[in-house]
């Protein structure tokens, strides 16, 4: 009678098959390497004795590290010291989509930020060439970050997250980030406002660049300009805050202010309070992303696709582990929200 936690060769002995045909039924896609009963057999007697083979036995045999691993920006890289220690809820988002498309094809997701220990080190060429990976998802990346052309140099299959780079040397997987903000300032023009302020994103990411692009272009088709143009850019609050006030402080008669995203709307929302102006009645603001936080009223904004964007592009990277040809990339649709921080102009 077999013991509970037995080894490969008692499984192939009483499946009455080779230690290699047990093996071989252990691998993800076994199905296509024994017959299925043989495999249903063997996997059963696994279960049953409580056998499950050693992972480093595993990924010797499947020349696959069974895990690939997401490069996200350290907290301190993102420009704003009230997001130290926090993660970006289009992040959290995105690695929920790409663990749950990666989990159910029996791949690991691991997380790594980019720190300055992580890029010193060159920890992600080195995690590539010690089989610790079989691939990247890259979030956040932007033009600043060199990390990328070594990875692709090395061959490393990788997919670009809500983030793409111009020479398209990578798939990348976004949102239509071009269409959302177009979509917002199509909205407030039709309520009547001509007199419109803009916070600037940080312009050396692509997603920034495209939201942007967005607002003026739009504008721009409406015979319309900026009324004020922020110096303070970015995406967190204290950045909104400080552009609020600058705005605010300007007196340019702003009837609306167009914020990069909900984060840095807080924080205009925040300096309009102190500057005695009311969302909306006084003051229209609207931001991108689609955050839904609870106590806060509802943002007008556009609602980033984050969790497909990771599940499209774990399946994308998947694939090219796998061996298939380069992906194209890919730009998912986003939804627009009214919300409750616009109004027609008095």
């Amino acid at each position: 009678m077999m013991k509970e936690g037995s080894n490969i060769r008692e499984i192939a002995k009483l499946a009455g098959v080779s230690v290699a045909s047990v093996s071989r039924a252990l691998q993800d896609g076994g199905a296509s390497k024994v017959s299925p009963e043989l495999r249903r057999r063997i996997l059963d007697l696994c279960e049953r004795f409580q056998y499950y083979p050693n992972v480093h036995t595993v990924r010797m045999l499947s020349k696959k590290a069974g895990n690939v691993a997401m490069i996200y920006p350290s907290s301190i890289s993102l420009g704003d010291r009230f997001n130290v220690g926090t993660l970006d809820p289009n992040l959290g988002a995105c690695i929920s989509g790409a663990e749950r498309e990666l989990a159910d094809n029996g791949v690991y997701l691991t997380l790594t930020s980019t720190t300055l220990k992580f890029l010193d080190k060159k920890e992600y060429l080195r995690m590539f060439r010690g089989k610790m990976v079989d691939g990247y998802l890259v979030w956040g990346w932007t033009e600043r970050d060199s990390f990328l052309s070594e990875l692709l140099a090395e061959g490393v299959p990788l997919v670009m997250v809500q983030c793409a780079s111009d020479d398209g040397g990578a798939p990348s997987v976004v949102a239509d980030d071009f269409g959302g903000m177009r979509r917002v300032v199509e909205h407030v023009v039709g309520l009547g406002h001509r007199k419109i302020a803009v916070v600037p994103p940080l312009l050396f990411g692509s997603a920034g660049r495209e939201r942007l692009r967005g607002v003026l272009e739009t504008l721009k088709g409406h015979g319309l300009e900026p009324c004020h143009l922020a110096r303070n850019g970015g995406f967190g609050p204290e950045v909104g805050y400080l552009a609020g006030k600058e705005i605010f402080a300007a007196a340019t008669g702003a009837t609306c202010v167009i914020a990069p995203n909900d984060t840095a709307a807080f924080g205009v929302m925040q300096a309009a309070r102190e500057a005695g102006l009311r969302i909306p009645e006084d003051v229209s603001l609207t931001g991108a992303d689609g955050l839904k936080i609870f106590g806060r009223r509802q943002l007008t904004t556009y609602v980033s696709p984050s969790c497909e964007i990771g599940e499209t592009g774990a399946g994308i990277l998947r694939r090219l582990i796998d061996g298939e040809p380069l992906a194209p990339s890919v730009r998912l649709p986003v939804e627009f929200i009214a919300g409750e921080t616009t109004s027609k102009v008095n």
